[in-house]
Order: C-alpha cells, then sequence, then structure tokens
C-alpha cells in the first residue's frame, strides 16, 4: 500500500473519531469538526470507491466510517412521504430582514408574505426578527396577525417570538449568560391538548462580523453545549409536551442535538423528505434550524421551503398530528 494511502486513512481515522466524539464532548474542537460531518463522509465514500480496484485493504479500512455514514445518513437525506396533520409548524430565522444591514426592509417583508400565506401555519417561531424601526417591525406583526391569523403571539424582544393561531396561557424568556441569545418558551392551548413551545436561538457563527473567523467558530462551539444544557433543563421540567423550533447554529453530529434528542425527537429523521440542509450563507451543507417534539406529538411530514435571498437561512416546515 503507498504511503499516501496510508497517510490519508490515518487522517480519515482521526477527523473521524473527532467525528464521533462531537456529540458526547463539550470541547470546541469536535464541536468544529462536526461541521463537516457530510462532507467528509461523502469523501471517505469517494476514496473508498477510487481505492476499491487497485487497493482493496486500503478501502477496507475505511468501511467502519462508511458504515457510520450510512447509520448518520438520515440526519441529512429524508425519503418519507409527507402528509398534513392538524399542526402545521415553521421555524424561520428572518435575518433581521436585513434592517441591520440597511437593507430593503419592506420589500423583504413583502417578499416572505406569499410564502408564508402558501404554508398557512398554525405556529411559526421567528429568530432573528426585529428590524430598523418599531413601525417595521408592527408592520410584520400585522401580516402575521391579521392576514395569516396568528392571532397570539410572545414576542417580548422583538429577536425571538412565537405566534399562534392558538390562545397563549403563559411565557417566558432566557437570555444565555454573556450573550445576546436566548431562548423562551410560551404555553398553547391546541383543541387537543396544551403544549409548551420552545423558541430557541444559539450562539452563532458570527460569519458576517469584522475579524478573525477561527476565533468566532471556537468561541460558538465552546458556547453552544452549555446554552444546549440549559435549554434541556428547562425541556425536562415543563409540565406540558414539548415542542421545540429554533436555529441551533450546530450540526446533527453536535452536543447540542444530542442533547436535544435525549429527551426529543428529530423531526427530520421522523419524516423529512429531499435534503436537510437549512442554511444558505458562506458555508453550504449546513443543517443548523430544527424542528423537534414529544409525544403525543407525531411528525408527518417535514420539509424545507425555500427561503427568498436576502435569509441566509431556509425556512423548516412541519406537519404534525396530535
Amino acid at each position: 500500500m503507498p504511503r499516501i494511502q496510508l497517510w490519508l486513512i490515518s487522517l480519515v481515522y482521526l477527523w473521524g473519531l473527532g467525528q464521533s466524539l462531537a456529540g458526547h464532548s463539550c470541547h470546541w474542537l469536535p464541536g468544529l469538526m462536526s461541521i463537516a460531518a457530510p462532507f467528509f463522509f461523502a469523501a471517505v465514500a469517494l476514496l473508498a470507491l477510487g481505492w476499491a480496484w487497485r487497493w482493496p485493504k486500503a478501502a477496507l479500512a475505511l468501511v467502519p466510517w462508511l458504515l457510520l455514514g450510512f447509520w448518520l445518513a438520515p440526519r441529512w437525506v429524508g425519503w418519507h412521504p409527507q402528509q398534513r396533520g392538524n399542526l402545521r409548524v415553521v421555524s424561520m430565522n428572518c435575518n433581521y430582514f436585513e434592517g441591520d444591514f440597511a437593507g430593503p426592509v419592506l420589500k423583504n417583508q413583502d417578499a416572505v408574505k406569499p410564502l408564508l400565506l402558501e404554508l398557512k401555519p398554525d405556529v411559526i417561531c421567528l429568530q432573528e426578527y426585529s428590524t430598523d424601526s418599531a413601525e417595521n417591525n408592527q408592520r410584520f406583526d400585522a401580516i402575521l396577525q391579521r392576514q395569516l391569523g396568528l392571532r397570539y403571539r410572545f414576542d417580548k424582544n422583538h429577536g425571538t417570538a412565537v405566534f399562534s393561531r392558538y390562545p397563549i396561557l403563559g411565557y417566558a424568556m432566557e437570555k444565555f449568560p454573556d450573550s445576546q441569545n436566548l431562548y423562551c418558551w410560551a404555553d398553547l392551548q391546541c383543541p387537543q391538548a396544551t403544549l409548551r413551545v420552545f423558541n430557541l436561538h444559539l450562539e452563532s457563527y458570527g460569519l458576517k462580523l469584522k475579524g478573525s473567523r477561527l476565533k468566532r467558530l471556537i468561541s460558538g462551539a465552546s458556547v453552544r453545549p452549555q446554552q444546549a444544557e440549559r435549554v434541556a433543563e428547562a425541556v425536562a421540567q415543563s409540565p406540558f409536551p414539548v415542542l421545540l423550533c429554533g436555529d441551533l447554529n450546530d450540526t446533527p453530529t453536535s452536543y447540542a442535538y444530542g442533547r436535544l434528542t435525549a429527551l426529543l425527537s428529530d423531526g427530520f429523521c421522523q419524516a423529512g423528505s429531499g435534503l436537510g440542509f437549512t442554511y444558505q450563507g458562506p458555508i453550504p451543507g449546513l443543517r443548523i434550524d430544527y424542528i423537534m417534539a414529544q409525544p403525543p406529538l407525531t411528525f408527518r411530514g417535514y420539509r424545507n421551503a425555500a427561503a427568498p435571498k436576502f435569509m441566509d437561512h431556509r425556512l423548516v416546515v412541519a406537519d404534525l398530528s396530535l
């Protein structure tokens, strides 16, 4: 076996071990490595195919990682038939309608409206919701409340908000320590049962900010596990079945994902269709936006919806039965 194959196999094993640790370790290094998980498994598959004929022993050495990739594939690729339940939920990162970047806020709000009118959600969870003015905030509130019929809302800081077709009985919000990010929950009185809906936005990658991207990636990967722990504690204390939406800014092999899916089912794994990638910003191929739930909620359908270009996240749409 040529030396280059030995080096590549060693690199694959080192990277693969990092990927495997990411879901169990709070350290930033496995967390950063988890970002590349789908590309890692795709690269391993290509190497194995390329070596299978000429260097079969080298290809055989990659089999453990091929098996792991096959086992994890349903976290990124879905093939479930789409059905409609009695509760449709949308999670949407609004990117401030580009209000913080001097963008055309009104035009961007109008670009989102027909998409939401077509989807007709019963519950919508919004992240990065604030715009450049209170007047524009109120304008989009009116679209959601009057035109979509989502009359009830919890929107304490115009950053992370829950709008619902059903009455909101109670709510709370908690900011994470030393962070601008937060989570909130709202208790919805649905016809079949009362649900506690969590909406969260974990620490960002900060790719649009000035300065060292590597430092920001390390900082985010260090903080998100603790933030996920806090959310998991709140989920465990809920007196009602939980529906969780939000931008985790973390991948399906991360610690944050593993901590939350120990308590909740990932809707994409249960009922997803197509590719699960939700981020359409500088790093392609990331799945970082999720909808999760507990019984008696059952996922009937789950997909990503195309978003206007000004957004850096696709919308996540889930149909559930309750």
